[in-house]
């Protein structure tokens, strides 16, 4: 029951394929993608599964399925990005709003934020970021640099934590933020941002206190 596919991308001998599929009884449910079964995490109606499965493209088999569960399915969004870097790993932008991204023992209230995930080459989940501080997060765009660079771009209110850390502060409530995380341990390099005291278009704009 509403199940589909929201993301795709190459590596050199791999192929990586993002989904999710929703329960509809009390039981938990089954998906097939070229007849490898997806169970799902969930057991109560609501709760959504999503997944992202990892091909060899040489031969065309699925080697990896990793799952998260989310205990709200009309608050997922699905993958607003998913690429892979310089070194192999795979990144997925995801956004979720007022609801749990559960990843095994990890348990992640999101509010109305976005989850950044990186996997290994061969699809294993490596790290976790929840961008989560106290208020909404909407990061729209993801990009890798020359040089492994995440580049990301979005809008943030009061700014942006990093799993539950304050790391960037902004002065004015509403603001738009680019920067720059590294790629190996998805730390904070760079970031800069524009702020408005509404969230409207031209009233009270300013960029670092200068009107």
């Amino acid at each position: 029951y509403n199940a589909g596919f929201d993301g795709i991308a190459f590596g050199e001998d791999r192929m990586y394929l993002s989904g999710n599929f929703t329960n509809t009884t009390d039981s938990v449910e089954t998906i097939e993608v070229d007849g490898y079964k997806i169970v799902g995490l969930g057991s109560n109606w609501g709760t959504q599964t999503t997944f992202t499965l990892t091909y060899d493209s040489r031969t065309g088999k699925i080697i990896e399925c990793e799952r998260f569960n989310v205990n709200n399915f009309t608050q997922y969004e699905g993958s607003q990005s998913l690429l892979v870097g310089v070194d192999g790993s795979v990144y997925q932008l995801v956004m979720t709003s007022f609801t749990f991204f559960i990843y095994l023992d990890i348990e992640l209230y999101t509010g109305q934020s976005n989850v950044l995930i990186k996997y290994t080459r061969d699809g294993k989940v490596d790290k976790i970021v929840n961008f989560f501080k106290d208020n909404y997060s909407f990061i729209t765009e993801m990009k890798m640099t020359s040089i492994g660079d995440l580049i990301l771009y979005g809008e943030c209110q009061y700014g942006l934590g990093f799993n539950g850390v304050e790391t960037i502060n902004t002065h004015l409530p509403y603001a738009t933020v680019l920067m720059a995380l590294d790629e190996g341990d998805l730390s904070l390099k760079w970031y800069d941002y524009m702020a408005s005291e509404l969230n409207s278009n031209g009233l009270s704009m300013r960029i670092r206190g200068m009107s």
